[in-house]
């Protein structure tokens, strides 16, 4: 009987260590996959850091350009401005809820001794009043903004 006793004793110890074994190397994996979608996690946010950076360049670039090449005799709108500490949200809105055509949307980037802030223009207008009429037909979510018409001589002054 004695013999039976550590023969079944051996069993339930191997049978615990093969468990411990198990939930160790369970336990391990779980840890594993927690640091990988950890570090996906984290390239993932370093991801879109930089994707917001680049769209950020690549947009200040577009609207350099396109100033610099449109016709000082025309008009745009100016549809927003904010601070540059809220530039994150800008370019979310932007590029997510923006309401209107995004290729025609530009934005400068203005420092001044006090701040420095985001301005947001929408489109190009032959004349004054084509201007005013797609002021009119802006959306509300636009509008709260007070949007307003400026030229583009004096806009080319300002921010080239």
């Amino acid at each position: 009987m004695a013999e039976d006793e550590v023969l079944q004793s051996a069993l339930d110890q191997a049978a615990s260590t093969d468990a411990l074994d198990q939930a160790a190397s369970t336990d391990a994996l779980d840890q594993t996959a927690s640091t990988d979608a950890l570090e996906t996690i984290n390239s993932n946010d370093l991801g879109l850091t930089a994707d917001y950076n680049q769209w950020l360049n690549v947009k200040l670039r577009e609207s350099r350009d396109w100033l610099s090449n449109a016709n000082r005799n025309n008009v745009s709108i100016q549809v927003l401005m904010r601070s540059k500490s809220a530039a994150r949200e800008l370019v979310y809105y932007l590029r997510n809820e923006w309401p209107l055509d995004l290729s025609k949307t530009y934005l400068y980037e203005v420092n001044t001794e006090e701040r420095s802030i985001y301005r947001v223009f929408y489109s190009e207008f032959d004349t004054l009043s084509q201007g005013r009429a797609q002021l009119e037909r802006l959306p509300a979510s636009v509008k709260v903004n007070s949007p307003y018409l400026h030229s583009v001589y004096r806009m080319q002054k300002a921010l080239l």
